[in-house]
């Protein structure tokens, strides 16, 4: 993983991305740190100055050490009960991460390049977790929030640092987050960090930023090469570093590193090159040091800061950061004295690994409180057996179907708390109440319905006017501007209830456009029959065989009926399933274009009954669509025969509208009256010895 650092406005940022989709090394960084500047003229020459009387008070005698600074820290971790909820394990490796490398304690330093050891430099920095809030309370220096603002967590603005922040003059501030917005180069960003001093940015954005799966190097980054050097690199930035090729081989641009044992370099490193040297005006000519924390070499390849770099950290808090480091705030914020840890309360938190289980069935649920540890647990579930448990993590059988509430309390020596969810254990009934056939046109403007799901995150499926293949509106995935590679975006439909019928089929429309010939976006389509706990493939395509509408780079939208196909997805051997649930997956390439899909249709297409074919033969329609009152449905027969209008609601629930008849051949027309039919959606078919056909109507 390469590192990246982009200074966006008046906020230094740094970002990371893997080289297959690299489009650019230094360039856009270049280009930020150039407004940046622009913005305010003053900002190269404070730089300068403070380089400069870096220099004039370094100690680069190492021994004449000073005093270790101490700095305290908050992590605040934004999350949806996803994975980027991470352990506190997983916060203390990262914070021993830091303070091994810039303690110079890292297990790697004896891979420092021997030209380069002589310079390399323990920082005399330590990182601490605070043990006292900004009320003078208990903490264990990680908070945690629920927040969707966790995703996209974006440079401009930073709304997402307003739902927790602590004074910056006091604590380092460190946002965990499940994603960073892409600044539209194709380069996924991983973190980023505000410079000190208040020309980069105002105190209440001051800290550092920072994705989920790459803080620390266990749990959610194990499998990562950064090894917890993203947030290295980030706190860096705070301290006052920049990259090592800033400034290129000449040290031209508005802001310049201006370091002198850190050689020049004309661009950020990839990988990591133990030759690489890419400027000669030097003397004497040295390599470049990539294995410097503040280039983009590879994670597992960096293992120190230079002299002249903790000469500017110096400075730093000499300047900007002395208060943060006092005696006096290290007493405020409880990292003075590390012996006498207090235990905070606990604040009490769940989760289940499936938020589904069938009547009858058992549901595991796991403990995530945080804050403090507990000493004792009291759970409760309603209409669960048992009851109450007062094991950490239970397992809860459910007889009754529907939404189940569940409560916990936490409880050690210092507090209690309790939380209760009211509707979270969602018992799907073992025979669903939807029969088939079923139709949904999105037409209804409460989505997500009843029963249904959508996955969270910066992109889902959303109900849209944009465009639709038939009525007012489908669903779409604004994924054109979704650069995360394998993000996928799910909805799942209520359960079905499937038996007597001799082939379920599905049925649904779909508008796709790849963006270029390298798109690999995917439509999956899983059905689960034991309430979401296994999955079975009905549908997957991508790339070209998903797109119908060839290679745009535009943002796409359909414009016509005509830019939508039909998909007709057999669900083989399912014809004996009392609560069936589909799920429909998209998979983004990270470089794609949007989806939409339109009704959604689930029938029998062997025997007629349910069947909801797209072809309309006869020529069937109905109109006014929406209706009030009444409205007439019209079609044609090519000879005479028996034709039977039949009409279901959403649930399969037929309504009855009078026996077979026996028409003519030629046009004709039924004239039907709402006025004892609920508000809602509802298929009409016309059933014939020649062919079915059918179309909805919405009942306003």
């Amino acid at each position: 993983m390469n590192y990246r650092i982009l200074t966006a406005l008046l906020m230094l940022t740094g970002g990371f991305a893997t080289q297959a989709q690299m489009k650019h090394r230094c360039g856009t960084d270049d280009l930020y740190v150039e407004r940046a500047a622009k913005q305010n003229p003053n900002l190269a020459k404070e730089v300068e100055q403070l380089q400069t009387e870096a220099v004039k008070n370094a100690k680069y005698n190492a021994g004449t050490r000073g005093t270790i600074r101490i700095i305290p820290v908050v992590f605040h971790v934004l999350h949806e009960y996803g994975p980027e909820n991470i352990s506190r394990d997983q916060i203390l490796d990262q914070m021993r991460i830091l303070n091994e490398d810039f303690g110079r304690k890292n297990a790697d330093k004896s891979k420092t390049r021997s030209i380069f050891s002589g310079v390399a430099a323990d920082c005399e920095v330590e990182f601490r977790l605070a043990t006292i809030d900004p009320s003078g309370n208990c903490t264990d220096g990680i908070n945690r929030i629920v927040s969707n603002l966790t995703n996209d967590a974006d440079q401009d603005g930073q709304d997402f640092k307003k739902v927790s922040y602590w004074d910056s003059k006091k604590y380092l501030n460190v946002w965990v987050v499940k994603s960073i917005s892409d600044d539209g180069t194709g380069w996924i960003t991983l973190g980023y960090a505000q410079f000190p001093g208040s020309g980069w940015g105002p105190a209440s954005t001051d800290g550092v930023t920072c994705r989920a799966d790459y803080l620390g190097s266990i749990g959610t980054a194990a499998i990562q090469d950064s090894k917890g050097r993203v947030l290295t690199h980030e706190v860096g930035h705070w301290l006052g570093l920049f990259h090592t090729f800033q400034g290129s081989c000449t040290g031209s641009g508005p802001i310049v590193e201006g370091i002198s044992d850190t050689p020049p370099c004309s661009t950020a490193t990839n990988g990591c090159p133990s030759s690489r040297n890419s400027c000669t005006n030097d003397f004497p000519d040295l390599p470049d040091q990539t294995e410097n924390y503040m280039d983009y070499s590879d994670g597992v390849c960096q293992n120190m800061f230079s002299e002249g770099q903790k000469a500017v950290i110096d400075q730093i808090f000499n300047v900007y950061r002395s208060k943060l480091v006092s005696v006096t705030n290290q007493k405020a914020t409880g990292v003075f004295d590390t012996t006498n840890k207090p235990l905070c309360a606990p604040i009490a938190d769940f989760i289940s690994d499936f938020p589904n289980v069938c009547q009858g069935s058992s549901m595991g649920f796991k403990d995530i409180s945080w804050h403090g540890k507990p000493a004792t647990y009291e759970w409760s579930f309603v209409n669960g057996t048992p009851a109450t448990s007062s094991v950490k993590n239970p397992s809860i059988t459910y007889n009754t179907a529907g939404l189940q509430a569940v409560t916990l309390k936490v409880i050690n020596a210092t507090g209690s708390n309790s939380i209760t969810k009211t509707f979270f254990a969602n018992v799907i009934p073992a025979v669903s109440s939807i029969k088939i056939p079923f139709t949904e046109g999105l037409e209804t403007a409460n989505f997500p319905y009843s029963g249904w799901s959508l996955t969270n995150g910066a992109f889902k499926w959303t109900r849209t006017n944009l465009a639709t293949y038939a009525g007012a509106a489908s669903l779409y995935v604004f994924n054109y501007n979704n650069t995360e590679p394998g993000d996928t975006i799910s909805f799942m439909i209520a359960p079905f209830d499937l038996m007597n019928t001799t082939q379920p089929t599905l049925e649904f429309y779909l508008s796709h456009a790849q963006r270029s010939s390298m798109s690999t976006d995917r439509l999956r389509v899983r059905v689960s029959t034991d309430c979401g706990f296994t999955w079975k493939s009905l549908y997957n395509k991508a790339s070209v065989a998903l797109a119908n509408k060839g290679i745009q780079n535009s943002n796409y939208k359909p414009s016509s009926a005509a830019d939508w196909r039909r998909e007709v997805v057999k669900m083989t051997g399912l014809g004996n399933v009392h609560n069936a649930i589909l799920k429909f997956e998209f998979i983004s390439s990270g470089e794609g274009n949007n989806i939409y899909i339109d009704n959604i249709n689930i029938g029998n297409f062997t025997n007629g009954i349910g069947n909801l074919p797209s072809e309309n033969r006869f020529n069937l329609s109905v109109f006014p669509n929406p209706a009030a009152s009444a409205f007439t449905v019209s079609y044609e027969l090519e000879k005479a025969g028996t034709a039977t209008l039949r009409m279901f609601d959403m649930a399969g629930r037929e309504v009855n509208l009078g026996e077979p008849t026996i028409f003519a051949a030629g046009s004709h027309s039924t004239t039907i009256s709402t006025a004892n039919l609920p508000k809602g959606i509802y298929l009409i078919r016309l059933e014939t010895l020649a062919g079915v056909a059918s179309q909805k109507v919405v009942i306003e």
